[in-house]
């Protein structure tokens, strides 16, 4: 509604007071809420129970007092980078005498293998030299007696023929 238009006066209301009448009025009811609020808040204050913290801070003060005796307190970041380099240099060492046992077990490792690799082809070696003889007293069709006397021989560069066939070849 707008403020400007006036409501048609009724017999029983009461005369227009002046401005100055009607902010007095206001203030004055105002300053009441104002004087009920302040009542309020001073009777909360009084009801409010604080607590007595002293025994409570002076058992924080006995716990920070020994934190502070700690050795790790002491220690100024110089001190503690000290010991971080020394630490480091003593796993660095048993590291490096662990790398050198793993290196000195794969050399004999290796050397192992190398001799398992190398009995294994002088078996298949002396196994495929064995059959090329074999193969070879067949392609003659000679008895084996008679191509041991040296009718069917091997040539003695032959590197799979066996020793003693070389050495009779020579002997020829």
């Amino acid at each position: 509604m707008n403020s400007d238009r006036q409501l048609p006066r009724l017999p029983y209301d009461e005369p227009d007071s002046d401005p100055a009448t009607r902010a007095f009025t206001r203030l004055e009811g105002e300053m009441a809420m104002m004087r009920r609020a302040v009542e309020h808040l001073a009777t909360e204050k009084s009801e409010i129970d604080i607590p007595d913290y002293s025994k409570t801070l002076g058992e924080m003060a006995n716990r920070l007092v020994s934190i502070e005796r700690q050795p790790a307190m002491q220690m100024t970041p110089e001190d503690f980078e000290a010991r971080m380099t020394a630490a480091a240099e003593r796993a660095r060492r048993d590291d490096e005498v662990l790398i050198v046992a793993a290196k000195r077990d794969r050399g004999e490792a290796i050397r192992d293998l190398r001799a398992i690799i190398g009995t294994a082809n002088s078996i298949y070696e002396q196994k495929t030299a064995s059959l090329v003889v074999r193969r070879r007293r067949l392609a003659c069709r000679v008895p084996p007696v008679v191509g041991a006397s040296g009718l069917c021989r091997a040539h003695p560069t032959d590197k799979l023929a066996p020793a003693r066939t070389h050495r009779r070849a020579h002997r020829s």
